[in-house]
Formats: C-alpha cells, sequence, structure tokens
C-alpha cells in the first residue's frame, strides 16, 4: 500500500468526497463491459510462450519461490487477453491467443510482488537501503533523515527501517534504550531477482506463430488492430450497454449460418463450444442432442434422469 505523502492525501481526498457527496454508481460501460464477457464464457485462453517463461524462471535463483505461483501467474495474463480479446487472435482449435503485450502488462502491476517472494527484499527495502547507503558518513544516520531523504513521513518510515531491519540489510548500532536508532548497513541485498523482464520473450516469434490465425475476435464497436494493450479500459465505452445486450446477450452483425451441427437448430445460430446458444438461452444435450432448457444444462431432462448403464 502507498505510504508516501501524495497518496496519503489522494487517499484522505478520495474518503472526504465520499462522505459529502456519496459513492459513486459504478460506470455503466464497466457494468455493460462485464455483462458483455459474461455472456462469452467461458473463455479457452492459450499462452503460447508458457515454456519459454518456464524456462527463463527456472534458470533464477527465485525459480524455488516461483514455481508455485506459476499457475497463478499464467491466470493473470489470460485474464488480460480476455480484456484485449478484440486485438488478440484465436488459433486453429479456436482458443484465444495471449500475446507478449499480455505478459508485459502483468509483470508491470506484478513484477514486484514477485521480487519480494522471491528474494525477500522488496522495492521499498532497496529504498531504504540505499537511503542508508547515500547518508552515511561522520554521523549516525537516523530515522527521520530516511525520511526526508525519501520524501515520506516519519512513521512510514520507521515501518520500512524495521522491515530492513528484521531481514538484516540493515543494523542498529545503538543499544542504549529509548535512545533513537543509529542505523548502518547490514547483510548485503540479494539479486533482484523475480520474473523475467518482458524483453527476454521472443514477442516476435510469437506473433509470427498466429499471424495466420483468425483476427478481430473483439466485440462490435473495437477496432481488431492500432489500440494498444493499454487501451483495454478505455476500449469499454465502444461497447454495448445493458439495454443493447437485452436477454439474447450481445448482438454481432454475422450472416445467419446454415442449419448443421455446429448451428441452433432453432434460430441457426452460432453455437459457443459446439453446444451452448446464447440467443435462445439453451444448450443442446450431450446424449441426445435435444434442447436442455438452460444454457448451464449439458443433459436434458429425459437423459439426465435415465439410469446410468
Amino acid at each position: 500500500m502507498p505510504d508516501d505523502q501524495d497518496s496519503i492525501r489522494a487517499a484522505l481526498a478520495a474518503q472526504a468526497a465520499v462522505e459529502v457527496a456519496g459513492a459513486a454508481e459504478p460506470d455503466p460501460a464497466l457494468v455493460a463491459a462485464q455483462a458483455y464477457l459474461q455472456r462469452l464464457a467461458p473463455w479457452d485462453v492459450v499462452v503460447p510462450y508458457a515454456g519459454e517463461l518456464a524456462a527463463l524462471i527456472g534458470r533464477s535463483p527465485a525459480a524455488p519461490r516461483i514455481k508455485r505461483d506459476f499457475a497463478r501467474l499464467l491466470s493473470l495474463i489470460k485474464a488480460h487477453a480476455v480484456l484485449c480479446h478484440g486485438q488478440r487472435s484465436r488459433d486453429a482449435s479456436g482458443r484465444l491467443v495471449a500475446s507478449a503485450e499480455d505478459y508485459a502488462t502483468v509483470y508491470e502491476l506484478m513484477g514486484d510482488v514477485y521480487a519480494q517472494s522471491a528474494s525477500g527484499a522488496s522495492l521499498r527495502i532497496r529504498e531504504v537501503v540505499e537511503a542508508v547507503r547515500e547518508l552515511r558518513g561522520g554521523t549516525a544516520v537516523r530515522i527521520t533523515a530516511v525520511a526526508a531523504r525519501l520524501g515520506i513521513n516519519k512513521m512510514a518510515a520507521s515501518r520500512r527501517v524495521n522491515a530492513a531491519l528484521r531481514a538484516g540489510y540493515l543494523v542498529n548500532n545503538e543499544n542504549r534504550r529509548g535512545q533513537p536508532a543509529s542505523l548502518d548497513l547490514g547483510d548485503p541485498l540479494p539479486p533482484n531477482d523475480g520474473l523475467p523482464r518482458p524483453e527476454e520473450l521472443s514477442g516476435n516469434a510469437v506473433t509470427a506463430s498466429t499471424a495466420g490465425s483468425q483476427q478481430g475476435v473483439g466485440p462490435p464497436g473495437i477496432a481488431a488492430e492500432g489500440v494498444p494493450h493499454s487501451s483495454a479500459v478505455k476500449a469499454v465505452t465502444a461497447l454495448p450497454s445493458e439495454h443493447e445486450l437485452g436477454e439474447a446477450g450481445p448482438s454481432q452483425p454475422t450472416p445467419t449460418p446454415q442449419p448443421s451441427e455446429a448451428a441452433c437448430p432453432h434460430c441457426s445460430g452460432p453455437l459457443q463450444n459446439g453446444r451452448v446458444c446464447w440467443a435462445c438461452e439453451d444448450s443442446r444435450c450431450r446424449d441426445c442432442g435435444g434442447p436442455t432448457g438452460s444454457p448451464l444444462r449439458s443433459f436434458c431432462p429425459p437423459c439426465s434422469q435415465r439410469p446410468a448403464a
């Protein structure tokens, strides 16, 4: 949690605004975006560079601590790919293909968290150790001087210093009780190993491997090209509103397919995953192919009540 003075002032101002004016209503565009993504669920996303990412992490000294979170890392990459699905391609199996840009965003958001988990030295601990290094001289280094160097209050500086003391990266040379700490350097900081940097991934190879895949899988109103990954939130304003979604899901200007195994037998619309039609709010039974009465059911009532063979 940010503890610098600007962040504290901003947090206090936001709390005061809520107290005076009340909490703001959710952005209608955000609500529409959530409804749209839910209509398209479940999402099947593949991270084509997962093997390369695993190999890079495996060469790092931090691998034993990061490997337990590798599945979460892939989930974060997939989540960002879903948010930017309008600018992502699909492979031959119809899966959404995560790009190297998805990993770059996750690295920007979570890189320090993984670095702290791997090395035990967060960015804040490294900053306070560096401040003590710069303040060393003929006089004792006090917490107030560290706070002034970092531009934070004394309480926040004290929390960081105590964390560095517990980890052994700083030492307190003052042994008398009740006296201000006299700070000095302790154990050397470990290498800042965490997640591999985005530029270490062969992003060009990833892009080339999916160049022939289906493009333009995004929602209506969002271009399939030319929108950077950081524009995902801004692109929400192009999504259909709740009343446009309606009960039949988002309307897409696609030609009506001829009835087939891949089309709904009632409306001839496309079937998601080969059996779910969101336009009819129905799905096809896995046994007999008849309607189940709900897109969440796998079997129709007669088949579900049939005794198992």
